[in-house]
């Protein structure tokens, strides 16, 4: 009797309203967890970032050795060298942060700029 009841009901209720309710439930996100959402997004999309432009230094470094002779190495290589080293740092960073912010060690910054 029960199953019957809450069947008529669901068939009785009608789809506007359904989705009036279904609105009203997602808009209920806790808006801590919407900021650290955003957080999270926004430190993939620099690892992302910093990742690609890691692998373009490498493969800059990779062009130089191949038209490269013996002898000293180039200001350029040297300089592609250290930009790698801080790429490599930089995303050990983000991904740092990532985790402390994944595991409520760390919270998202009040009213960061996140557009970029």
């Amino acid at each position: 009797m029960e199953r019957f009841k809450d069947l008529e009901k669901e068939i009785k209720l009608k789809p506007f309203a359904k989705a009036a309710l279904s609105v009203h439930a997602r808009e209920k996100v806790d808006p801590a967890a919407l900021a650290k959402a955003e957080a999270q997004a926004w430190l993939r999309r620099a690892v992302a970032t910093l990742a690609e432009q890691k692998e373009r230094v490498e493969a800059d470094l990779e062009e130089l050795a191949a038209g490269g002779r013996g002898g000293k190495r180039p200001a350029r290589a040297l300089e592609l060298e250290a930009r790698e080293r801080r790429h490599t740092l930089h995303i050990a960073r983000v991904e740092q942060v990532l985790r402390l912010l994944e595991n409520d060690q760390a919270r998202p910054a009040q009213g960061y700029n996140n557009s970029a």
